[in-house]
């Protein structure tokens, strides 16, 4: 898988559960710690 197919399946991942993200970690936080 490339980088770019990774990086669009995360935004669909995010853009689904978006609500559920704490709002005051960045996204590479987000993705680090989940």
């Amino acid at each position: 898988m490339s980088l770019r197919d990774y990086r669009r399946q995360v935004q669909m991942v995010f853009q689904d559960s978006y609500s559920s993200l704490n709002p005051r970690m960045t996204v590479e936080a987000s993705i680090a710690f989940g």
